[in-house]
């Protein structure tokens, strides 16, 4: 590649990582975003804006920020690009989605059932065309319109549900959650609201019918049965789930028509239904347990809200997700809920309904909770459900500017993701640690201390697991021997200077079975013997040599040693 070209494909990354960069800043998740890396990134810019040959280690630095910067905690990219799109953005494939299968379908399917009113509004432009037809109109205008309204609310709630968890669409992602209550509720409420609207089939198996349930067996509850002698007084709107409705044949005298004078009997034919066999529950019960779960619902959201927005707290944006999900389907299954509850308690009095619609809105959250706490339990992924975290090397004494790469084992826990930490924090005395577990020590040790790595379970905070390193002052002796660094997977970056030696160990392995190799194996890239490396006295060609360890020709770690003179 010619310096033309490394110029170029240098300045385009930095205009990615910038993108990234400003991104997250936009978006509120700057303070997650360690300084070093921000620094990393500002000096890539720098290098680029002047113009100049980024070096070897400039390049390696800019990749470095941009994959850390990918790994920063609480942030994950998926679907949508990087950075990702607003919906609304004019590059969206969402906004795109939704108008070539919500709005064009829609419209043509608005002019297929219209298609005789349009054939004849004719005689408005050409008289004489179309005359007769009038009487034929019917606009059949909620067909498009239901078509439409459905499937951009799915393509909608597929993009909040996806991709990247920004604080905007947690905003959004909110809002949905209400209006889904909202529309749940309204279409709950629709039969009694517009009761001459409502088209029923009563040959459904789930259907909801204005009637009763008739029979002698005693597990139907007194709130639906019909009574005796027929009478549409009784008569409710219920949902009836794998039952037979028949025509109801009510007392002439005891019919009612709510058109006329309320004191009037009325004779007429009324659309009632006597239901036997299956399972009839009152609407009103389900109704109730809707917004039993959405008072719960619109409680828990505000601290999901509160807790994903603030700096101090530890709940993430895919966390506050995850919980946000949890609560839609707690309102989806308050209604299976309360048909459950009735058909156990079998109320007898109004009171008694009432109690089993609300309390199953209200226990909806619990009862889910409680049974995927059972699945968890008996999942053979979990075992005993109790989460532990070990970290791998447990102690360590780095030298100054030297890695150490960490590596921790989740049990009890479907994932093995972490969130690392050290304490004190402080980079300039106590060194950094990136999303990948990989610590890197201070330049400068003035004194003696030590330092607590912690690993924190991504399934459940509060476990965690520590590891210590202990920081010394360079010595003459340490000078001479420094410490051994152990390879791993991915490779440890290991800075060196010419004439070097340094000492590489393979972690779990007996010395007696590795074989150590170099990557080039030529004599420009230094000297390697029993995991003992020597830098070679000249920078080699390209200033990174690979040193890999083998166990039966697999290999078990690496380490990039940088030289630089």
């Amino acid at each position: 590649m010619d310096e033309a070209s490394v110029k170029a494909d240098f300045a385009k990354q930095v205009v990615e990582v910038v993108k990234l960069r400003d991104f997250m800043v936009e978006q509120r998740h700057s303070h997650h975003v360690p300084d070093n890396i921000v620094e990393e990134i500002e000096k890539a810019r720098q290098v680029a804006m002047l113009g100049t040959t980024p070096s070897a280690e400039e390049r390696a630095a800019l990749a470095r920020a941009y994959r850390d910067l990918m790994l920063v905690p609480n942030i994950s990219f998926s679907y949508n690009g990087i950075p990702p799109k607003e919906f609304w953005d004019c590059k969206s494939s969402w906004r795109w989605s939704m108008l070539w299968l919500s709005a064009v379908p829609a419209l043509c399917l608005l002019v297929y059932v219209n298609r005789f009113l349009i054939a004849c509004t004719g005689h408005w432009l050409f008289p004489g065309q179309g005359i007769g037809c009038i009487d034929n109109w019917t606009f059949h205008w909620h067909l498009p319109i239901m078509y439409a309204a459905t499937s951009a609310s799915l393509i909608w709630t597929l993009y909040v549900f996806t991709g990247v968890v920004t604080d905007r669409k947690l905003g959004q992602l909110i809002g949905t959650c209400y209006v889904f209550t909202l529309v749940s509720l309204t279409l709950s409420v629709a039969p009694f609201l517009f009761p001459s609207q409502l088209i029923s089939n009563p040959g459904a198996e789930i259907a909801l019918l204005k009637g009763c349930a008739t029979g002698s067996d005693a597990n139907i509850a007194t709130q639906v049965k019909c009574a005796e002698p027929p009478t549409v007084l009784l008569a409710q709107w219920v949902v009836n789930i794998g039952g037979l409705a028949t025509e109801y044949k009510a007392a002439p005298q005891a019919t009612f028509d709510p058109t006329s004078d309320p004191a009037a009997p009325h004779h007429g034919p009324v659309e009632l239904y006597a239901i036997s066999g299956g399972l009839v529950v009152p609407l009103y019960v389900i109704v109730l347990a809707l917004i039993g779960s959405a008072v719960s619902m619109t409680r828990r959201v505000p601290e999901y809200q509160r807790s994903a927005m603030s700096v101090t707290d530890s709940m993430s944006n895919s966390e506050a997700r995850e919980k946000l999900v949890f609560q839609i389907m707690q309102v989806v299954s308050a209604p299976l809920i309360a048909v459950t509850a009735f058909a156990i308690v079998k109320p007898a009095s109004l009171t008694e309904a009432v109690v089993v619609g609300f309390g199953s809105g209200f226990a909806s959250e619990p009862i889910l909770l409680m049974i995927r706490s059972l699945v968890a339990k008996i999942s053979p992924t979990q075992s005993d459900g109790v989460v532990a975290v070990k970290i791998t090397p447990a102690l360590s004494t780095p030298k100054p500017g030297g890695p150490i790469a960490f590596t921790a084992k989740v049990t009890g826990s479907p994932t093995n993701a972490v969130t690392w930490q050290i304490d004190p924090v402080d980079a300039e005395t106590c060194g950094t640690i990136n999303s990948a577990g990989l610590y890197t020590a201070p330049d400068v040790v003035v004194a003696a201390h030590e330092i607590t790595v912690t690993a924190i379970s991504a399934t459940d905070r509060n476990k965690s697991g520590t590891a210590v390193i202990k920081l010394l002052p360079p010595t003459a002796d340490a000078v001479s021997a420094p410490p051994a660094i152990e390879v791993a997977t991915p490779p440890v970056q290991v800075p060196m200077k010419p004439g070097q030696t340094q000492r590489f160990t393979a972690p779990g392995v007996p010395a007696a079975t590795v074989t150590w190799t170099l990557d080039p194996a030529e004599p420009a890239s230094g000297t390697l013997s029993d995991g003992n490396y020597t830098a070679p006295a000249a920078v080699p060609p390209n200033a990174t040599v690979q040193v890999i360890a083998n166990v039966d020709g697999q290999s078990v770690g690496s380490a990039t040693v940088k030289i630089a003179s």
